[in-house]
């Protein structure tokens, strides 16, 4: 897999880390923000049909078995959120 600029970590993400939490603690209070409003979210890609070929629905033993779809790319980009609080939302 090839590495990209954002799966690097910077030099100082230990000093980074503490200063990105006290600065979400600091709005919170400032603005009255609920923590049920401070969402993270990603994106994942989901294929429309299964592409696995190691999975067949023919008995075990068959002597010649027939996969549909395998160079099939079809697929979706679905976005996973949460909350700070850790309520799963829906997709």
């Amino acid at each position: 897999m090839a590495t990209t600029a954002t799966s690097k970590l910077p030099l100082d993400w230990i000093t980074q880390s503490p200063t990105m939490a006290y600065r979400y603690v600091y709005l919170l209070k400032v603005y009255s923000i609920p923590p049920t409003l401070v969402v993270n979210n990603d994106q994942i890609k989901v294929h429309l049909t299964p592409n696995r070929s190691e999975i067949t629905w023919e008995p075990k033993g068959t002597k010649r078995v027939q996969v549909l779809g395998l160079k099939d790319n079809k697929q979706m980009t679905m976005v996973v959120s949460c909350n700070i609080v850790g309520n799963l939302l829906p997709p």
